[in-house]
């Protein structure tokens, strides 16, 4: 019993270590790609040094620099997402493959029920069905 106790602790221990350990990447990838201006109190944001930046530089140049800054912290966000939701995107995707799977099999039955319905007519004693039989044996 001490030891299932002791290999849970141990393992969850493991799972923030490896957590720890992943946000601290994501940590020095934000503060080497991104500038550090963005990440201060938004009340405190001095945009006068951001405006002498862009003044400074070509605007393409300045463009793309916010481009990069932007897919930097895109990727990020897409990393932390999938650490904390990423177990989610399994059944989000096996009940995607249930719903194709069940519109296939409606797809089929309807043209097993419209097989069924001319094979009715055809083998139907009535006149409009030996009329349907006699043309199949002509073909």
């Amino acid at each position: 019993m001490k030891n299932q106790v002791q290999k849970e602790v141990d393992d969850e221990a493991d799972e923030v270590s490896v957590q720890l350990s992943f946000y601290r990447k994501l940590n020095e990838k934000l503060e080497t790609q991104v500038s550090k201006q963005f990440f201060q109190d938004p009340r405190h944001f001095k945009s006068i040094h951001e405006v002498i930046d862009a003044i400074g530089q070509p605007p393409q140049r300045q463009k793309d620099k916010l481009l990069q800054q932007q897919q930097a912290v895109m990727e990020v966000i897409e990393d932390v997402v999938q650490l904390q939701h990423g177990d989610l995107n399994r059944p989000v995707e096996d009940m995607s493959n249930v719903i194709d799977s069940y519109r296939e099999t409606q797809h089929l039955i309807k043209g097993l029920r419209s097989s069924l319905m001319d094979a009715r007519i055809v083998m139907s004693p009535t006149k409009q069905g030996r009329y349907s039989y006699d043309s199949l044996l002509c073909v």
